[in-house]
């Protein structure tokens, strides 16, 4: 019931923006794409999937590479499908956990992997912000920081002995929770992983930045990079809100809104959310494929 009306309130967003634009000029200005600007997107993509998956095996080291790698493209089809990435992720420990040991390990480093994550995300958003020369945001942008610095500080809390104790007190009424809070805590209470994940978590944003960059350039929407930092910041910390299925709506919205700012018309800003799109929807097939082949076996069986 949840996903029919996070189905609905995609749909209401879409309609509300495409009361602005008609939908055959977005298509038309996407199908303009260069050949060589779509190969480097793809290219940037996977590397920045390759990138994702190399982090995450810093929270589980036994296991491969190219397993680890076949479960990101396949937690790419579940954030998809499913309304929200938290629930994609979710799917993917599940999927990954699957007739395996140690699954509260499993699922403590998926919440690491994307904590990390969403950390280089507002370091990266934070930088963008402080650097940037455009006043456009103004009071804004300090208020925009602050709460970004308190969610950073925030969703580090559980690295602190307190907590895990805290949750060790109650363990008989919250015993999942517990056992996950500890795993998490043993992964939280090394510096030197923490630091290292949180910059590779910076360094995929970069790399998808980059591609948003190579995308909006080529369709005339010229914006400085120190504010793209923010901007994709922005956008994706809207679609990580789980109100609709897959951020369609939202992520349009964001940045049509956004790239608003910068006198960029509603036309090139819903061309350019939906490459984006796109290339997520195409990963995400691959995924889905990947998906079908393991689990089609088991229900023969």
């Amino acid at each position: 019931m949840k996903t029919f009306f996070k189905m609905i309130i995609s749909g209401a967003l879409l309609y509300i923006i495409f009361q602005r634009v008609h939908f055959g000029e977005v298509v038309q200005v996407i199908a303009s794409f260069p050949l060589n600007v779509l190969v480097w997107a793809f290219a940037l993509h996977f590397f920045a999937l390759a990138l994702a998956a190399f982090k995450w095996r810093s929270f589980l080291p036994e296991e491969s590479f190219g397993r680890l790698f076949r479960f990101t493209l396949i937690g790419q089809f579940y954030s998809l499908i499913l309304p929200g990435q938290l629930l994609g992720e979710a799917a993917k420990a599940y999927s990954f956990g699957r007739g395996k040991e140690g699954k509260t390990r499993i699922a403590a480093s998926v919440a690491m992997d994307k904590i990390t994550g969403v950390a280089g995300l507002f370091l990266v958003s934070i930088f963008g912000l402080l650097s940037t020369k455009t006043e456009l945001l103004g009071n804004w942008k300090m208020i925009i920081v602050t709460g970004l610095i308190i969610v950073l500080v925030g969703i580090f809390l559980f690295r602190f002995e307190f907590v895990r104790s805290f949750f060790a007190k109650y363990s008989l009424v919250m015993r999942p929770l517990a056992r996950f809070i500890d795993a998490y805590h043993e992964y939280a209470k090394d510096t030197g992983l923490i630091l290292r994940t949180v910059i590779l978590g910076a360094l995929f944003q970069l790399s998808a930045i980059a591609i948003t960059v190579i995308l909006a350039n080529s369709i005339g929407i010229d914006i400085p990079v120190l504010d793209w930092l923010w901007i994709f910041g922005l956008v994706s910390v809207a679609v990580l809100v789980p109100i609709t299925v897959g951020g369609l709506g939202v992520r349009e919205g964001a940045f049509v809104s956004l790239l608003g700012f910068f006198a960029v018309v509603p036309l090139h800003a819903l061309a350019l959310s939906f490459s984006l799109f796109t290339l997520q929807a195409v990963v995400a097939i691959v995924g889905g494929i990947l998906e079908w082949r393991a689990v089609w076996p088991m229900q023969k069986n």
